[in-house]
């Protein structure tokens, strides 16, 4: 690297904070390719360009033929691990149905489980079941109710093909009382 010159307006100075406006300046008679040149030659040798991501693997130059006028877009955000807010909504339904049947999983556990013990303990295991059970109803109508919520929200903004079928909450409900009944 060669020594930096006094009056050097296009090398900032040792720990300076440039603003933007004054990171690439010129010297009279000096091209701009010449201040980039300088600037990436100087990253360079700084190891900036060392450990990117991605670094040794080939280019992914497969092309969707479905884009259409799209296609920039999708790249952009394939290439940055983005997706486009109708497949991350689908998502994020897909994950808060899987969370509400863990819900009735682990209720369907406790009753199995409660089922299999001697009779005088389970009047008082009953009764931590109840309420266990109406505790997890409240949180299940509120993740059906938030789904239902971002299904509707999806069918808005995605594709017919990506249309999700709307939940009805209060026959789900049903569904819930009738399988986990208050004794």
């Amino acid at each position: 690297m060669e020594p930096r010159k006094q009056n050097d307006p296009a090398q900032p100075a040792p720990g300076a904070e440039e603003a933007p406006s004054q990171q690439l300046r010129r010297r009279p008679g000096q091209s701009w390719r010449d201040v980039v040149e300088e600037r990436i030659h100087t990253a360079q040798e700084e190891g900036a360009f060392e450990n990117l991501p991605g670094t040794g693997k080939p280019l992914n130059l497969v092309d969707n033929p479905y884009a259409g006028d799209r296609a920039l877009a999708f790249h952009l955000l394939q290439n940055n691990n983005v997706l486009p807010r109708e497949l991350d909504l689908g998502r994020e339904v897909d994950a808060d149905l899987a969370r509400a049947e863990k819900l009735l999983a682990e209720l369907r556990r406790e009753r199995d489980w409660i089922a299999r013990q001697p009779n005088f303990s389970r009047p008082r295991l009953l009764r931590a079941y109840q309420a266990k059970r109406a505790q997890i109803a409240e949180q299940y109508e509120q993740a059906l109710r938030e789904i239902r919520s971002k299904t509707l929200s999806l069918n808005i903004i995605a594709p017919a093909l990506l249309h999700r079928p709307v939940m009805d909450v209060e026959e789900r409900m049903r569904a819930f009382e009738q399988e986990f009944p208050v004794s």
